[in-house]
């Protein structure tokens, strides 16, 4: 395993295989006081689209959650042309390894491997409207958005429970 600090954070390092870790340092308080911090490795996320993430101090004061994957592309893999992403050549989004990662274009990343049949499988799943009145039965939100002139995305976020209804109707997955 080999480790790198991190571009433009030199509090943190990260491997080859995406394992990040906070390096040991000399800590200066603002009456002069000094602390030894300890090397320890990070505790990695799972955001909500399955990517792992770090939390890391990214200034004064100032701290984020970064995307490992990112992380590792940034500090093991050069980007010449400094393509926007990056993408997971197995397709598996926990995997971080350097040698599945690869910098890439947004059109790229969008069709790669298996993703259109992924999506394609989502999409175009039965939805129901109803409400103590009605019930309404569409192929898909897209459709059922296009029939009501509304918008597809407020309908499959009430159909996924991020929104309580949407065009007056709550909406399900059939």
């Amino acid at each position: 395993m080999r480790w790198k600090v991190l571009k433009n954070n030199s509090y943190y390092s990260v491997s080859d295989n995406g394992v990040v870790k906070r390096n040991a340092y000399t800590r200066v308080d603002n009456i002069g006081r000094t602390t030894q911090v300890k090397e320890k490795i990070l505790k990695q996320h799972l955001d909500k689209d399955g990517y792992y993430r770090v939390y890391i101090i990214t200034g004064e004061d100032k701290s984020m959650f970064k995307s490992v994957h990112r992380l590792v592309a940034e500090t093991f893999i050069d980007n010449p042309e400094k393509l926007p992403c990056v993408n997971h050549k197995n397709e598996v989004k926990t995997d971080n390894n350097v040698d599945n990662l690869e910098w890439c274009t947004v059109a790229y990343n969008n069709s790669y491997g298996t993703r259109l049949k992924r999506v394609s499988k989502t999409s175009g799943r039965k939805i129901e409207g109803y409400n103590d009145e009605i019930k309404l039965l569409f192929n898909s939100a897209n459709e059922a958005g296009k029939i009501l002139q509304a918008s597809s995305g407020n309908i499959s976020q009430c159909a996924n429970g991020k929104l309580n209804t949407a065009y007056g109707l709550k909406w399900r997955w059939v």
